[in-house]
């Protein structure tokens, strides 16, 4: 059986409550088993509150009615979560309305991570604990007084791989630009499109996401390529309406190099400095496509 993280998630799996320890994940000695049994125990025994099992308060909930039945979230949850449903009343219903499967979430067995939420179409699937409006808000929030005079850079950030090497750049009292306002989210698949396009339109002049590093996302290793799809989705259309798609980029940290973190720091406010204001500053926004037909 496959290891989560290598890490500091080798003896669990993408189901909650079930670990995989000794030779059922790989060959090992007498004492590399014990000590992967002793850590798979205390893993069920935190698990367990006087003997029951607590749903946990962090997860995704779905909203059936919105839900279209495109199975997207159950095809890229990186831990195999959601589950596409047969509808028995689909029948009984017009062909425009017909649905016969739609997902169906257990909050229970959810790690959290975002990614349906991120990619779907309806926004049926939201976090109980950041909404879309949630997170909407926040980006607000963070870009007020943002203008051609004061640019900021909006960057979103993982639980992970990112909030240590932030952690790092704190300790080692490095500096980075104070344009730069921090976003936390679960994981880096959990910015959508629709997030990064958010951000400029409340006058962002860079937006940078930061993740786990290239095959090390601890979300079962997907959430951070999906995110850098995201990235390249919204960076093609940001080219197709007349702005530039390198306003947009994607970070891989570590948590052994801080300096990756500031450096990505300053290369997008360097970039804002670069392509100046945005439609969104001059008052062009939206007006690209009357120009150019």
């Amino acid at each position: 059986m496959k290891e989560l993280y290598g890490k500091l998630r080798r003896v669990e799996t993408r189901r909650r409550g079930v670990v995989a320890v000794g030779a059922v994940a790989h060959p090992q000695f007498v004492y590399e088993a014990v000590t992967d049994a002793q850590a798979g125990a205390l893993i069920l025994h935190k698990e367990l509150n006087n003997g029951k099992i607590e749903l946990l308060a962090r997860g995704a909930v779905l909203n059936v009615d919105d839900c279209v039945g495109c199975s997207l979230c159950a095809q890229q949850c990186p831990r195999g979560v959601p589950l596409m449903v047969e509808q028995t009343e689909a029948e009984t219903k017009s062909e425009e309305q017909k649905i016969l499967f739609k997902a169906k979430i257990d909050t229970l067995n959810c790690h959290a991570c975002g990614v349906c939420q991120s990619l779907c179409p309806s926004a049926a699937t939201q976090l109980n604990f950041l909404s879309n409006e949630q997170l909407w808000s926040e980006i607000e929030g963070n870009l007020e007084g943002a203008g051609p005079e004061y640019p900021i850079t909006i960057c979103f950030y993982c639980e992970e791989c990112s909030v240590s090497t932030i952690d790092i750049v704190g300790t080692r009292r490095m500096e980075y630009s104070p344009s730069t306002r921090l976003i936390p989210v679960p994981c880096a698949g959990r910015v959508s499109i629709v997030d990064i396009l958010k951000a400029f339109e409340h006058g962002a002049s860079t937006v940078m996401v930061a993740s786990c590093e290239t095959d090390r996302c601890h979300m079962a290793g997907t959430g951070n390529e999906i995110a850098q799809i995201q990235v390249d989705v919204a960076r093609e259309i940001l080219n197709a309406i007349g702005w530039q798609g390198e306003r947009v980029e994607m970070f891989r940290m570590f948590s052994a190099e801080p300096e990756r973190f500031t450096n990505a720091v300053g290369e997008m406010v360097r970039r804002a400095k670069e392509l100046g204001p945005t439609p969104v500053h001059l008052g062009t926004a939206g007006k690209w496509a009357e120009v150019h037909t």
